[in-house]
């Protein structure tokens, strides 16, 4: 899952989706609030949260989003224009398809298409932001020189065990030597 750019939005990779449902637990910023009260033309929204899984159906291969929004909303009263506060706790399923035929299922309150670009666009986007940076690719080279010291330092550790098995083994066959010659 990650981030979308601009409102209160996540992108999900379901490209590999099977059987396995995703869980998703998301939390607006105080930014991403602000943003939904402008767009739905009231004056507040707070600790707002989504809580839910997306699975892919056995049968249709549509992607099933169910979930729960709670939040916290101002608006103001039409009448006296005050604000009036509110709770609000909703539950939701969307379906998202691939195949334009399947736009016209009637059982559903929503079903959202998506193309073959769309859903390269999305996967490139999500590939992309889940990459590492500069730093976090430093990070990684600098773990990989000290991984490479380690390395050797087993290897010589290894090379040692190996020589005093040898020795070992030596002294071994020497001593069964001297055995069947005393045997005789």
């Amino acid at each position: 899952m990650e981030k979308a750019e601009a409102g209160f939005a996540s992108a999900f990779n379901v490209e590999r989706l099977g059987r396995e449902a995703i869980s998703f637990n998301i939390e607006a910023t105080t930014a991403e609030c602000q943003y939904l009260a402008a767009q739905l033309d009231i004056l507040g929204v707070s600790e707002m949260t989504a809580k839910g899984r997306l699975q892919r159906q056995p049968k249709s291969g549509l992607i099933s989003v169910t979930g729960r929004i709670q939040t916290s909303v101002t608006q103001a009263c039409v009448v006296t224009l005050e604000p009036v506060p509110q709770k609000v706790d909703t539950e939701f399923t969307v379906l998202f398809t691939f195949d334009k035929d399947d736009l016209e299922m009637e059982e559903t309150d929503r079903v959202v298409g998506m193309d073959e670009q769309d859903l390269k666009i999305l996967t490139l986007q999500s590939t992309v932001n889940n990459m590492p940076g500069k730093d976090e690719m430093h990070q990684l080279q600098l773990m990989m020189t000290e991984m490479a010291g380690d390395m050797k330092a087993v290897r010589e550790g290894m090379r040692g065990l190996r020589d005093g098995q040898a020795r070992q083994e030596s002294i071994l066959g020497r001593h069964e030597d001297h055995l069947r010659g005393e045997n005789r």
